[in-house]
């Protein structure tokens, strides 16, 4: 249970077994959630049902081909963040090759992305400060100012960024 992925195993029907406190934290719900399918979880929480299309589609994916299959899913949670996750479905066959169950896991790559959007802006606010000092013209003081403040906020966040990476391996 403590491990930090999201963790999941379903039956070969998609219907989940086992999900670890990773992956959903509240007790109750995943409780209601042992014994049903991503329709069923999804539906009943109201959410977006395009997402349990994708996974079933990946689940169907992976028990063809008989290996992993691995997406990027956008997730918003409750408090309408968007959560950028990578999923895999990874399945397990007896020695004859029927599937006996299927193992789901993801990690959160919201951190990352927004780091990677932000090296985009960042990119495109460096080609345009090259651009005007080639061109021989000045940048707005607003372009400048947050060029100052975007880069200081950014090597800000990749310091803390690689810090808890090299905290977690270790």
């Amino acid at each position: 249970d403590k491990i930090p992925l999201d963790v999941a195993i379903c039956d070969p029907h998609g219907k989940y077994l086992y999900v670890n406190p990773k992956a959903v934290k509240d007790p109750t719900l995943r409780s209601f959630l042992i014994g049903k399918t991503d329709f069923e979880y999804f539906e009943a929480l109201g959410r977006d049902m395009s997402i349990p299309k994708v996974r079933k589609a990946k689940f169907e994916l992976a028990k063809k081909l008989n290996g992993l299959v691995a997406w990027y899913d956008e997730i918003k949670d409750a408090q309408g963040k968007v959560h950028h996750i990578l999923r895999n479905w990874y399945p397990v066959c007896d020695d004859k090759g029927k599937l006996k169950f299927m193992i789901g896991f993801g990690t959160d790559l919201t951190d990352q992305e927004v780091l990677r959007k932000d090296l985009l802006v960042q990119t495109e606010l460096v080609k345009k400060y090259k651009k005007a000092t080639e061109e021989g013209t000045i940048l707005s003081i607003t372009d400048a100012r947050f060029i100052s403040i975007f880069l200081c906020s950014t090597m800000t966040d990749m310091y803390k960024l690689l810090e808890m990476v090299h905290q977690h391996s270790c």
